[in-house]
């Protein structure tokens, strides 16, 4: 498949957990993750990641906290704990299921 680059409109399944194996996020079935690469729709770690990756390719990526949320972590809407702890290490694995070009 299309190796993914900057500018790309890359369509993901993804499920996105904490190192201890708690999922936090996840793409809902048949309805795949849809975003441009590489101009910060995504965490940075995410957008690193899929440029080493083609269409149909599958992977289990590990963001280090710097390329994720950072010491300020994720807090649950309308409440004092957090969905993603600060300074976490997330765990992706993800589906590159389509990349569109842009050239």
């Amino acid at each position: 498949g299309s190796k993914v680059e900057p500018g790309d409109t890359v369509s993901v399944d993804y499920v996105g957990k904490l190192l201890d194996g708690k999922e936090f996020d996840k793409s809902t079935p048949g309805h795949p993750l849809v975003f441009q690469e590489g101009v910060g729709m995504v965490i940075p770690g995410f957008d690193e990641a899929l440029e080493y990756l083609k269409e149909g390719s599958k992977a289990t990526i590990i963001i280090p906290s710097s390329l994720g949320y950072g010491p300020q972590g994720i807090k649950k809407p309308g409440e004092d704990s957090y969905a993603i702890p600060p300074s976490a290490v997330l765990v992706f694995d993800i589906d590159v299921l389509k990349v569109t070009k842009t050239k």
